[in-house]
């Protein structure tokens, strides 16, 4: 996988993680509450362990462990395009 792939999975999993944390801290906030008219709990976990995924599949494409990297990455793509 080329660098452009390590640097977009990054990319999507700090946007997931800033997600989950406006869905966990300020879900009730009058301004934000019409997104997230959801239980807190329902999506909020799912982003944070889709982040956490991508994380660590582009942490170890740069290791020796890149084939890891790699299936990781593209599992969780594919989880996220179907749902």
């Amino acid at each position: 996988m080329s660098t452009t792939v390590q640097v977009l999975a990054v990319i999507v999993g700090v946007i997931l993680t800033a997600v989950w944390a406006m869905e966990i801290f300020f879900y009730r906030h009058p301004r934000l509450y019409f997104r997230f008219l959801i239980k807190r709990v329902s999506i909020a976990y799912f982003n944070l362990t889709t982040a956490a995924a991508l994380f660590i599949g582009a942490y170890l494409l740069s290791t020796s462990h890149s084939e890891a990297g790699q299936a990781l990455i593209l599992f969780t793509a594919c989880q996220r395009s179907s749902g």
